[in-house]
């Protein structure tokens, strides 16, 4: 055995216990690398000393941890402070803390949804719905064509005319025959005064065009200037002072006749008992057509704009074809776009189906009072009769009276009709599309 080295200070092992420490080794002692296993007791014995080591080195700190444990849950039940829950660093009293929490509105956002793919848009069938009323093949056969024909009971009355009328009751006569229908006014008033038949000329007079005769008439009524007469035409008022003449010696107002031909994009040709219309523009007139036959044509040309048309027919025949490839608009807020008076005739209105024809009025689009044929209005395939109010269910029908600004429970009536059987203030004929 070696002897301790005094001198030199305790060496510890790795339980942290003193070690022998020796001065020198035993030069016969295998000093190379060689591994040498223990014997099994002495390394039974070693690991039951090393056990008890640690129990003596690590037992304290143990115990000292839990003490510390003890303390804080006794403080917390002391005081209600929680130790281990306070973080002195994060608290919100103080100054440098830093709270770190999400907003109570916070709401995280949803994952945007993938688009969905393209879909090829579907082609639109249109289905057209049945109309009740069918346009015509053919247009019917007429009689008495020509204009100022025999009239039964009449004879040849000479009262065929085709004019223009304006609200100021001026006339413009685009045909006419010999007859008295262009001896305009019944008077004749120039810079001398107003000229009588028997060659009378009056200074003193009153002209009041296309006005109220009872409004106007009571303007005279107890003037000492007087006495007064008064004639009517039918559309203008005249009175004039009598004074210093007989009654007798006024007989009528010399009439004037009234020039014809051609008006403004208005013409008539007598060969072919046409009016033509070509960019015609005077939506305040009135087409106003009398006796002109059962051949009487409208041909429209380009564009075209009237405030309505009136036709008469007495008995012979009035009828009115429209032709050509143009347009026409008529609109009369206060009555009837299209007013055909037949009179007991076979007439009625024909639509070709190269022109559109845009009808409308106040009180209805197209009225035909007391006419023989069979339907009234005729237009023709592929035409179609369109109720600008986009109801569909409208039909041509004959019904009795009376109708809005006409009379005669026992006058008959074609009209257009929907189906709550009022009649239509707007109609379109057309082969064209109509959106």
């Amino acid at each position: 055995m070696a002897e301790k080295d005094s001198k030199k200070p305790p060496i510890y092992d790795e339980y942290g216990y003193p070690s022998e420490n020796y001065s020198s080794c035993n030069e016969e002692a295998d000093i190379g690398h060689e591994y040498v296993p223990p014997k099994e007791a002495d390394y039974v014995n070693k690991k039951s000393k090393a056990g008890k080591k640690f129990v003596k080195r690590h037992g304290v700190m143990i115990m000292q941890t839990a003490a510390v444990c003890l303390a804080v849950v006794v403080v917390k039940d002391a005081f209600g402070y929680d130790v281990l829950a306070h973080d002195l660093f994060n608290d919100h009293e103080y100054e440098h803390s830093t709270m770190l929490a999400y907003d109570e509105d916070f709401v995280e956002p949803e994952p945007e949804p993938e688009p969905e793919p393209e879909k090829k848009p579907k082609e639109e069938v249109k289905v057209e719905k049945e109309r009740k009323d069918k346009p015509d093949k053919s247009f019917p056969t007429l009689q008495n064509l020509e204009p100022n024909g025999y009239v039964p009971d009449w004879g040849v009355l000479d009262e065929e005319y085709v004019r223009l009328e304006h609200p100021d009751g001026t006339i413009d006569y685009i045909y006419c025959t010999d007859g008295v229908w262009n001896l305009e006014r019944e008077w004749w008033i120039d810079e001398e005064g107003v000229h009588f038949d028997n060659g009378i000329i009056i200074t003193d007079y009153y002209y009041a065009p296309n006005s109220d005769y009872e409004t106007e008439h009571a303007k005279f009524e107890g003037k000492v200037n007087g006495p007064w007469s008064a004639w009517y035409n039918g559309y203008d008022y005249l009175w004039v002072n009598r004074v210093g003449t007989e009654d007798e010696d006024l007989t009528e107002p010399l009439r004037k006749r009234m020039p014809i031909g051609p008006v403004g994009g208005a013409s008539y040709d007598e060969a072919t008992n046409t009016l033509t219309l070509e960019n015609f523009n005077m939506p305040d007139a009135f087409i106003n057509v009398n006796l002109m036959g059962n051949g009487f044509k409208i041909k429209l040309v380009g564009q075209n704009y009237a405030k309505g048309l009136l036709a008469w027919g007495f008995y012979y025949g009035g009828s009115v074809t429209f032709t050509g490839d143009g347009t026409l608009k008529l609109y009369n807020s206060g009555g009837y776009g299209i007013d055909l008076r037949a009179e007991d005739s076979q007439s009625c209105i024909m639509i070709e189906p190269t022109v559109t024809l845009d009808v409308e009025g106040g009180y209805g689009a197209i009225i035909i009072e007391n006419s023989r044929a069979d339907k009234g209005i005729y237009y023709l395939e592929p035409m179609i009769m369109y109720d600008a109010t986009d109801i569909d269910d409208t039909e041509i029908v004959r019904s009795f009276g009376p109708f809005d600004g006409l009379s005669g429970d026992d006058h008959e009536f074609y009209s257009v009709k929907d189906e709550d059987n009022h009649i239509v203030k707007h109609l379109i004929f057309t082969s064209k599309e109509v959106e």
